[in-house]
């Protein structure tokens, strides 16, 4: 799964919903999913209907010092075929990360990184098992541009490569990537 996550994640495009230092990144992400939209395109492949939908991986994070906290949430708005099957319909997966700050990597212009462990809260996932089987628990690091205006880029630390847009506040920060097929 870590390498379908590498795989997937893409630009997005979020409103600025971190501006709030206060912020719970439950009510966060749950802002920014809520905004998602199902794709057409990834009602099947090549003409025949596949089980799957759209992809969007979302996140926001609360500052603290050195300390970093948050979530992480997988969430598929699925196609008409997955959602005829008996486990099959939108669902999510959903992580507690847990970290800290650290120097950006790969990224010159990024202004700091963050490294996060990330356990998977079983209490509020609610796609079927076999998605997340092998992704219960996980280290990643990002690398962290931000704007003046608020706007935040979020680059994989190990490639350098850009996987989201946000917004951030001196005290907390998100992030959600463009959507993306996937088919089970």
């Amino acid at each position: 799964m870590r390498i379908l996550l590498l795989f997937l994640m893409a630009c997005g495009n979020t409103e600025n919903k971190s501006s709030d230092p206060s912020s719970d990144p439950s009510e966060v992400t749950s802002e920014l999913s809520n905004n998602l939209n199902e794709d057409p395109s990834c009602d099947g492949y090549d003409g025949i209907d596949i089980p799957g939908g759209t992809s969007y991986f979302v996140g926001s994070y609360t500052i603290s010092g050195s300390d970093v906290s948050g979530e992480e949430r997988w969430v598929i708005l699925s196609n008409d075929t997955w959602e005829a099957m008996d486990d099959g319909g939108d669902c999510e997966v959903v992580w507690s990360m847990i970290g800290s700050t650290q120097d950006p990597t790969n990224c010159s212009a990024c202004d700091f990184g963050v490294s996060v462990a990330a356990n998977i809260d079983l209490s509020r996932t609610t796609c079927p098992e076999g998605l997340y089987t092998d992704d219960r628990q996980f280290q990643v690091s990002y690398s962290i541009l931000r704007s003046e205006s608020g706007d935040s880029t979020w680059f994989f630390n190990t490639s350098g490569e850009q996987f989201g847009v946000g917004s951030w506040s001196d005290t907390s920060m998100d992030f959600v990537t463009e959507g993306d097929c996937v088919f089970f």
